[in-house]
């Protein structure tokens, strides 16, 4: 490990001659975020908002989204080393994963009949995203229930400028790792189109963890087939209409629970549509999304010798928003809409359940040359649980120092979580004496709170850090028994409150042209009970070095530490460190890179009981046309 500080350290140096004459030339662009659901720039938003644009996610070739996403600040993904299709969790700021939400273009798309209501961002195909945005806080008085945490915005590839352009990218890798993807996209007049397929097998790695290492545990393998096209036209100046359609054929394999090798197979078909109409006139503009997701999943399981247990969970979300935003003066916007939603779920052994949520919404945005503020609140009505009040007050200021802008911002908000359909009405997991779902749960509420500062502008060298702070009320969570030598639990609302609070640094630094450097700090800590922060580590750090001796030519090294992280009262699993590489060199319209994860083969758990990915590699070819 200390050799590469060492390298990266004789680099630096290396450049620093060169650099003082580079640096006063470097400028960075300013950064256009959608965190109020209106496009403004990082500088005027008042959130803690991390954007990585098409850019950064090619100087991150081989691994898949949920990798990039647990290297960002406040950010812990668990499950994403194992075997795509497998269980994972998206946790911010030591959040339950079901205190996020997952958006695609703007439209949730979580699932009501998973354990943790999470869509698989491993299903992406990292060729069809545009970019990702990570807004941290709680966002419940813009987007809903879901979002008491953060948010996470993937936008995927619009349509290109010109008549037809062609991108053909093809990838191999360890564990026999096949993708390829294919981009076609285009404008004619006013009619633009973007269509693309993919395909990825892989023979996998056990996501069971074989402690003795000589049981022979099986390879969990993966197929995954995408489709997705995306359609537009400009019926005038003013009017638009967008449609989306995408489609995911998905079978693999994957265990039983942890330590424990099986033959179960999974095969799950995920249909998404969206139409997004949108009008604008002088000062504002009306857009409307209406979506279907659908996500059919068939168990296939190891049942009496000699037979199959074939179970089924189908899910289904029809949900519409409309969004009014109107510039009241040049300083004043008023942004309002209404959420409808309506989830339904069959599990196996079970009736259809479903529910209703209706939630209009509004906030007021100001913005001056230094003092930005947002306000807004969110009426959620359930049909279960009747009508709770949840809003949010956003404040902003930026200073003029020598090195950019200096901005300075904090938050106040109150959210409110209803209990999933999987949380309400799920049948036993397999290993449970009873049901897991309990219809007599309580919905959760939080208050959040941040302040922090951000250094920006023009300045090689840009440093952010936020305190945050959490307070859950009534959560819901999963209680394991074992009594007797059987197994049982099921979700319950923790009595009380619990709290959690921590710290976010992060920085970059441009030393040249040729040279950026970037770190990332991370501490959590529960102010309750410490088993609140299952599988967030107290502490995770780490550093990425990019390199471009030549211009198409890029180095990557990236390194990640995950410090101790507690699965339960009595177990905490070790921490760990991981160094990645990326290589890439673009000749014409031909790119080909490399890639090796995990580079010293660290032998880690970040899930107890399950397998994670030992050293592996990947290499691509990508041409344009």
């Amino acid at each position: 490990m200390q050799k590469i500080y060492v390298l990266v350290a004789f680099v630096c140096l290396s450049l620093s001659a060169k650099a003082q004459d580079s640096l006063k030339t470097v400028q960075l662009e300013d950064v256009v975020v959608t965190g109020n659901k209106v496009e403004t720039t990082i500088e005027k938003s008042g959130k803690t908002i991390y954007k990585l644009d098409r850019k950064q996610i090619e100087a991150n070739r081989g691994k898949d989204i949920t990798d990039l996403l647990n290297e960002i600040p406040g950010v812990q993904i668990d499950g994403n080393f194992a075997t795509p299709g497998t269980d994972i969790g998206y946790r911010i700021r030591g959040a339950q994963s079901e205190q996020t939400l997952i958006l695609i273009d703007g439209i949730p798309y979580n699932d009501p009949t998973g354990t943790q209501q999470t869509f698989d961002l491993r299903l992406l195909n990292l060729d069809q995203v545009e970019s990702i945005e990570v807004l941290k806080g709680g966002l419940s008085s813009l987007y809903g229930t879901g979002a008491a945490a953060g948010v996470i915005n993937i936008t995927m590839k619009k349509a290109a400028q010109e008549t037809i352009k062609t991108t053909l990218n093809t990838e191999y890798g360890s564990f026999n790792t096949f993708t390829s993807n294919a981009n076609v996209s285009g404008r004619i007049d006013r009619f633009n189109y973007m269509l693309s397929g993919s395909y990825r097998s892989s023979d996998g790695f056990s996501a069971a963890l074989d402690t003795l290492g000589n049981q022979n545990f099986d390879d969990d393998g993966i197929q995954n087939l995408n489709f997705l096209g995306k359609f537009g036209y400009e019926f005038t100046d003013r009017f638009t209409v967008d449609l989306t359609a995408a489609y995911d054929d998905i079978e693999n394999d994957f265990d039983g629970g942890g330590f424990r090798d099986n033959d179960s197979k999974l095969d799950q078909n995920q249909l998404r549509l969206a139409v997004s109409p949108s009008y604008k006139w002088s000062r504002g503009s009306l857009k409307a999304n209406l979506s279907y997701h659908s996500n059919d999943r068939t168990f296939d399981q190891p049942g009496d010798p000699g037979e199959r247990d074939i179970s089924e969970f189908n899910g289904h979300t029809l949900q519409a928003d409309v969004i009014v935003d109107q510039n009241l003066t040049d300083e004043i916007k008023l942004l309002g809409g209404v959420n409808f939603q309506r989830p339904s779920s069959e599990f196996e052994g079970a009736d259809t359940e479903n529910f209703t949520m209706v939630d209009p919404y509004v906030s007021l945005i100001y913005g001056s040359r230094n003092f930005d503020l947002q306000v807004g609140g969110r009426l959620n009505n359930h049909n279960l649980y009747g009508s709770n009040f949840v809003w949010n007050i956003n404040p902003s200021y930026l200073i003029d120092v020598d090195a950019g802008k200096l901005k300075l911002l904090a938050s106040y908000a109150t959210a409110f979580r209803t209990p999933s359909l999987n949380e309400l009405y799920s049948g036993d997991f397999g290993f449970l004496a009873s049901d897991a779902g309990n219809p007599d749960l309580e919905p959760q509420e939080s208050e959040t709170v941040e302040f922090g500062f951000e250094l920006l502008g023009e300045s090689n060298f840009q440093v952010g850090g936020v305190y945050f702070y959490r307070m859950d009320k009534d959560l819901i969570d999963f209680i394991t028994t074992f009594e007797g030598g059987v197994f049982d639990g099921g979700y319950e609302n923790v009595e009380g409150e619990t709290e959690v609070d921590g710290v976010e640094v992060n920085f970059s630094y441009i030393i040249a042209p040729e040279l950026t450097l970037a770190g990332h700090y991370t501490y959590t800590r529960s102010l309750t009970d410490d088993a609140i922060l299952r599988r967030v580590p107290e502490k995770k750090f780490g550093f990425s070095a990019t390199m471009r001796p030549v211009d198409n030519l890029l180095f990557k090294l990236t390194h990640l530490h995950v410090g101790e992280v507690p699965e339960n009262d009595e177990i905490t699993l070790e921490s760990y460190d991981l160094f990645d590489g990326f290589v890439s060199y673009t000749f014409n319209q031909l790119t080909l890179s490399g890639s090796i994860n995990n580079i010293f083969d660290t032998d880690y758990v970040d899930r107890f009981g399950w397998a994670a990915a030992e050293r592996n590699f990947n290499l691509g070819v990508r041409y344009s046309f």
